[in-house]
């Protein structure tokens, strides 16, 4: 178990930041109708 053990237990920064938009994007559709 090397440094990528530990770069798979901690998600990236950028996944984050797509799941964060994903979901302001369905919110903002959801209040739109």
């Amino acid at each position: 178990m090397g440094p990528r053990a530990a770069v798979a237990a901690v998600p990236e920064p950028t996944s984050c930041l797509l799941a964060l938009v994903g979901l302001g994007a369905l919110g903002m559709f959801a209040r739109r109708r």
